[in-house]
């Protein structure tokens, strides 16, 4: 077993615990930190495994420059270095109204008389990845990158 396979359930398991933890400020924030170091420690770890192979270093740059997803991984990636050498990161509550399921008589959504809470992270709008993002679906979003990079990077590991 590669340290990268080792690596990436460390990060699976603190979003796990972040988002089990969302009605604790405290604990969501610190979860929320250290999957965000762990999930940048995986590339760090395959990217040095990588290293005994010149064609799977290339592969490994080539995933990581071309991913279609690209200001989400350099989004993570200040992030990382922010929570270990500047900072914590702080997520935010936003509350949102919610849409009801009743329409007017010209057939627009009515507001209902409730809203929702999440969390959300600061900055990502920098990236061109909009404003006000929810915390967790964005860390799910960069875990599944990880898993997926991850899984290519094993099978082609395999075969060199």
């Amino acid at each position: 077993m590669t340290d990268t396979e080792l690596k990436l359930p460390d990060t699976q398991i603190q979003l796990e615990l972040t988002e089990a933890n969302t009605a604790n400020a405290e604990v969501f924030r610190s979860c929320i930190n250290a999957a965000v170091a762990l999930g940048r420690s995986v590339t760090f770890v395959m990217q040095a495994e990588s290293a005994e192979s010149k064609g799977l270093t290339r592969w490994y740059r080539e995933q990581i420059r071309g991913h279609p997803e690209q200001s989400l991984l350099k989004y993570f990636n200040y992030q990382r270095v922010f929570t270990i050498h500047k900072g914590t990161i702080a997520p935010s509550k936003a509350w949102f109204a919610v849409l009801g399921p009743q329409r007017s008589e010209s057939g627009a959504a009515i507001f209902a008389e409730q809203s929702a809470e999440v969390w959300v992270l600061d900055g990502t709008e920098a990236y061109g990845l909009g404003r006000s993002l929810p915390a967790l679906p964005l860390c799910q979003r960069y875990v599944a990158i990880l898993q997926n990079l991850a899984s290519d990077w094993l099978a082609k590991r395999s075969a060199a």
